[in-house]
């Protein structure tokens, strides 16, 4: 893959469009494997095909982006920092197939571990703001993949999926939300309940109060607080709402 990544460019226009589906396909296999060199090359393969990408076959290019986009949110909490670092150079690269542009202000290199993930809750709440205008139907398809990231192995990424559970469903319309079959999400968001870090167990829980909160919404009955407790109180929160 990484050799692979450095002769894109010697390709000609004609071979770069066949190949480049199959090339993302086959990177993408390996965005979640246990080895933190294969997940760099992969991420490094995936943005420089992105790069490749960009004039004649961006059309086609959108659908590998649109499937992959969970994880290039989600991995920028890799818990290798090459990987992380491979991660957000091909989220650059990929976030113009999807019309999301002029995200420097929202995104920067602090992003990367070991630095606080708030700054990155950040970026994906402006990021499904802008989706939830431009591309609604997005939002939907990200609720599926994030699903399969709150059973990542890597705590970090655990909890960045839990949060962006949350965001998602925060920036859908409340009756839409009631139409949406979020029982998986559910069940996935509180399987965390005991997780052996605290802040993904909490992160969850917040995630399932703004859900509850959106559908009650839908329902014209009383919502829960949008914001979840904080301090000393949050963990007893978030046991009381996994048994609900």
């Amino acid at each position: 893959m990484r050799a692979l990544s450095k002769t894109l460019g010697q390709l000609s226009e004609s071979d770069v469009g066949r190949l480049s589906q199959p090339l993302a396909v086959q990177a993408q296999a390996y965005f979640l494997h246990e080895d933190g060199a294969v997940r760099t090359a992969a991420f490094g393969l995936f943005g420089a095909l992105a790069g490749s990408a960009q004039r004649r076959h961006r059309q086609l290019f959108a659908r590998e982006v649109r499937s992959s986009w969970a994880a290039l949110m989600l991995h920028v909490r890799d818990p290798s920092s090459e990987a992380a670092q491979a991660c957000y150079d091909a989220f650059h690269a990929c976030a113009p197939f999807l019309g999301l542009t002029g995200l420097e202000g929202a995104c920067d290199s602090r992003l990367l571990p070991p630095v606080s993930g708030e700054r990155h809750r950040q970026l994906m709440g402006h990021i499904c703001k802008r989706l939830a205008q431009k591309d609604p139907a997005m939002l939907d398809s990200l609720v599926a993949e994030t699903r399969l990231h709150l059973h990542s192995r890597w705590a970090g990424v655990r909890l960045a999926a839990a949060a962006l559970a949350g965001i998602l469903v925060e920036n859908m319309e409340a009756q839409h939300v009631q139409q949406l079959d979020l029982g998986n999400l559910l069940c996935s968001l509180r399987a965390l309940h005991g997780d052996p870090s605290p802040a993904v167990e909490i992160a969850a829980a917040e995630a399932v109060s703004t859900m509850s909160q959106k559908q009650r919404s839908a329902l014209q009955e009383p919502g829960l607080s949008p914001t979840a407790p904080r301090g000393r109180g949050r963990l007893l929160f978030v046991r009381k709402l996994f048994r609900r």
